[in-house]
């Protein structure tokens, strides 16, 4: 096979495939141009979630017929000219790639005019080819409409999600840019209608109010500094969080939206202990330092960059916001250092360690160095101490372990068949199988039963109750679009949420399993699982996966009685197995390997 060099419309098309991902992709690169070319109104107007119609018009510096023809060739750009102009950006966009990108993949439509010019330009390319150059009657600034897009590469079309996911990642993309600059206008429209006006402020905090609703206004100011990083925004104080990162976690460097490993784990450190296991907290976080300091080339989304000196950068963000937190009364609560692993069936000779009793049986407790740094417990304003929760046991080569669907068709025809001996705390329940110990997670259980009645049912025999006064409830833009678009899964759980205008929702009804928990908080977990993917397959099985966990968060701490028990384990056998599946909820210690373990010939 001889080797050819690639023609410049497929070059243009291979590059768009790292630029351009989806609709997004393009709202993201036109807003932060506008941002770049100073503008102080910016507004976006969609169809079909971006798929037909991306439009982005901005009242910024405007172009030059001749410069309007450069910024569709590949590398061209105004923002840097030597290789040492690489250390030193400050600017959103820099590479030259985006709209080359962008006009090659669809059907580009560009009209600008400088302020002083008299007439203005207007440009069409078609699939990367210039196809008409023309003098135009325009406002100062420029205007691009980017239409069917993929439309000459149908495989990447055809990957594209549902109109409501899209959408939901456009508004998630402009959301982000609008946070950071209070200064810009931005308005949104998506078929006719407007999904976002977020006029000119004179704080972050403000637009953090405006973008994130209450949880935005909630938020705590932040500023701190050393080792030549800055560090300024706006984070969550106590009982303000979110179950997915998206919507929740704003981390920015000198200006730009990123994702970025060290950054995240600096914020997990600062809130370990006042955020719960497997929520996120809400923050609006702006990192700077010197720019040589930092690499923002490392890939064409420019989402991500790379530090000179991580650890300076995770110690500065970790230990300024902790102590940026305590200032606000807002302290981590006592936690344990690395525990001692807990020994593995080994035998036991000699005096017992002080044990917890179970089953008539003792289970050594591990060695464990408290903290040091508790904070007091009658303080109203600080969040009580987490629950000390023991440490796994180490892994052993010989401990085996079966998915249920294995177990089940294996070795036990039905769950009911296995002899309950009885709960091991509140977390597991014991039971004797025909070759062994069998433990199957109490909770893992119960939430999968909910599951599978909810996935069989069609939402008109689950139990609702009624709300005598509907609940309000704010999402953020992103996350809005995508509830009303998966409406029919939410009343297939038994939930009943109508749109009242932009991002206010009010619940009129909602399943009685719910009325143990915060249904605003289980809605807004909701909502961002949607924005994720509003797939229609997919969005009955999220909304029924969060209704299913948040029904037990109330009573998950309870012990259950023996009938619970039984009925929980005879509820298993009527779960979809493709269900059971998922996820690990038993575990098996053969009797060969207990009789082993104690040395029984």
């Amino acid at each position: 096979m001889r080797i050819r060099v690639l023609d410049d419309r497929l070059v243009d098309q291979i590059a768009a495939g790292e630029v351009v991902e989806r609709p997004a992709s393009v709202v993201k690169e036109l807003v932060e141009n506008a941002v770049d070319a100073g503008a102080t109104d910016i507004r976006v107007q969609l169809r079909a979630g971006g798929r037909t119609l991306v439009r982005v018009v901005d009242n910024g510096h405007g172009m030059s017929r001749e410069d309007a023809l450069l910024c569709i060739q590949r590398h061209a750009t105004s923002k840097i000219r030597t290789a040492e102009d690489l250390g030193n950006i400050s600017s959103l966009g820099f590479r030259g790639e985006a709209l080359p990108s962008i006009a090659s993949v669809s059907r580009f439509t560009l009209t600008t005019r400088e302020a002083e010019a008299p007439v203005g330009t207007r440009l069409q390319v078609d699939g990367g080819e210039v196809v008409s150059v023309s003098d135009a009657g325009a406002a100062p600034g420029t205007e691009i409409d980017v239409r069917s897009l993929f439309y000459n590469l149908p495989v990447r079309r055809k990957f594209l999600r549902a109109t409501g996911t899209e959408l939901g990642h456009c508004m998630e993309a402009v959301q982000r840019i609008a946070l950071i600059h209070p200064e810009v206008g931005f308005n949104v429209m998506h078929e006719e209608r407007e999904l976002l006006s977020a006029p000119i402020v004179a704080t972050r905090r403000e637009r953090a109010s405006d973008l994130l609703g209450p949880q935005g206004a909630a938020l705590v100011p932040v500023g701190f500094g050393d080792a030549g990083v800055q560090v300024e925004g706006h984070v969550s104080p106590v009982g303000v969080h979110r179950s997915t990162r998206t919507g929740a976690v704003y981390l920015f460097v000198n200006g730009r939206f990123v994702r970025d490993v060290i950054l995240h784990r600096a914020l997990s450190e600062a809130y370990r202990g006042i955020v719960p296991k497997g929520r996120h907290p809400v923050v609006v976080l702006e990192v700077r330092l010197d720019p040589g300091s930092v690499d923002v080339n490392v890939h064409p989304n420019k989402i991500e960059v790379r530090f000179v000196s991580p650890r300076d950068v995770v110690r500065v963000v970790a230990d300024g916001l902790m102590r940026a937190l305590e200032q606000h009364g807002v302290r981590q609560s006592v936690r344990l250092d690395t525990p001692s692993p807990l020994p593995t069936w080994q035998p036991v000779s000699g005096p017992r360690p002080a044990a917890d009793d179970v089953g008539g049986r003792s289970l050594p407790r591990p060695s464990v160095q408290p903290s040091l740094s508790p904070h007091p417990a009658d303080d109203p304003r600080v969040a009580p101490p987490r629950a000390l929760v023991l440490p796994e046991p180490r892994p052993e080569p010989m401990l085996v372990r079966d998915s249920p669907a294995t177990y089940t068709s294996a070795t036990v025809q039905k769950y009911r068949d296995l002899r309950i001996i009885g709960g091991l705390g509140t977390a597991f329940i014991v039971c004797e199988g025909p070759n062994g110990l069998v433990v199957v997670d109490r909770r893992a259980a119960q939430e999968l039963v909910i599951l599978g009645q909810l996935m069989d049912d069609d939402g008109t025999s689950v139990p609702v109750q009624r709300l005598l006064t509907p609940r309000d409830v704010h999402l953020p833009v992103a996350h809005a679009s995508a509830v009303a678009v998966g409406n029919s899964a939410l009343k297939g759980a038994g939930l009943d949420v109508r749109r009242v205008k932009g991002g206010h929702f009010a619940i009129h009804a909602m399943p009685v399993l719910l009325e143990q928990a915060d249904i605003e908080v289980v809605l807004r977990d909701i909502a961002a699982e949607l924005a994720n993917d509003a797939r229609r397959d997919s969005a009955r099985l999220a909304v029924a996966r969060l209704v299913a966990v948040a029904s037990l968060s109330a009573s998950a701490d309870s012990p259950l009685t023996p009938y619970q028990m039984q009925t929980a384990m005879a509820s298993l056998d009527e779960v979809d197995p493709a269900l059971l599946r998922e996820r690990t909820i038993a575990v098996r210690v053969d009797s060969a390997e207990l009789l082993r373990r104690f040395q029984v010939q």
